[in-house]
């Protein structure tokens, strides 16, 4: 079982030409704590890098690009990066 408070799966171009990759692995080995969550308390927090794909992986009825996925880069960074760390606060509060 995950220990932790939250998981940040970051993705960019560079996942997207591997063959293979851990990150795909460890986000839907989390995909059940996510789940397991009330409503409102996300676990998992997906960051695109770069304009890129994010893996096809189901997180219950969503996939994961539907799921709080914020973008740091472009215009909108700066405002994505403050509700990351925002939400990231609320995720090492609870217990």
């Amino acid at each position: 079982m995950l220990k932790g408070n939250a998981l940040i799966s970051c993705w960019s171009r560079s996942v997207d030409d591997r063959d293979r990759t851990v990150a795909k692995y460890e986000v839907e080995t989390a995909v059940q704590k996510h789940q397991d969550m009330l409503d409102g308390h996300a676990f998992i927090f997906p960051v695109r890098l770069e304009k890129c794909e994010i893996p096809l992986i189901a997180v219950g009825n969503d996939r994961l690009e539907d799921i709080q996925t914020r973008d740091l880069f472009g215009s909108k960074r700066a405002t994505a990066l403050k509700q990351l760390v925002a939400d990231l606060k609320k995720a090492m509060n609870r217990k």
